[in-house]
């Protein structure tokens, strides 16, 4: 690479932690770069910010995964959902991408839309055969702790 064209401090700052947005904006920088006499130093810019970007990504969510556990432990939600509670709150075991039957009889996906949802306003989705006694989470936690802890419930397979 260029030396003098601050791409690669760019990359690796990218690799360092930063989201995958300078990742793409290489790559278009790489692009244009393309047009010019650079090809070989475009190619390899943008080979690079691509394999950054997927990498990012896997990190990123592993990370996301691993806080929302912590926050999960933290706020005493695993004390009410695991099978061990008995009928007090849903195992969230193999949830998402299941089912699930609502009272009043709605069977809805649990996708990350509705985990979020029953996350932030828990009595509007209330499943059936339980009770509605999880608190609201709407104003109690930030968007990026809601974003860990959902990430974290759609990674719990089947034993959780």
């Amino acid at each position: 690479m260029d030396p003098g064209n601050g791409r690669s401090v760019a990359v690796a700052r990218d690799l360092a932690g930063a989201r995958s947005y300078y990742a793409v904006k290489l790559m278009h920088q790489g692009i244009q770069a393309m047009m010019s006499r650079h090809v070989w130093v475009a190619l390899i810019s943008v080979t690079f910010a691509v394999l950054a970007c997927r990498t990012a990504g896997v990190q990123d969510g592993a990370a996301d995964s691993q806080k929302g556990r912590e926050l999960f432990e933290d706020m005493g939600c695993s004390a009410w959902h695991v099978e061990a509670a008995g009928k007090i709150a849903p195992p969230l075991a193999g949830l998402f991408g299941a089912r699930v039957s609502r009272i009043g009889g709605e069977t809805i996906l649990a996708d990350e839309a509705y985990i979020r949802e029953a996350i932030l306003l828990p009595q509007q989705k209330v499943v059936m055969g339980y009770d509605p006694v999880m608190p609201t989470y709407d104003g109690r936690i930030g968007e990026e702790q809601l974003a860990a802890l959902v990430e974290y419930i759609t990674s719990l397979g089947e034993d959780g």
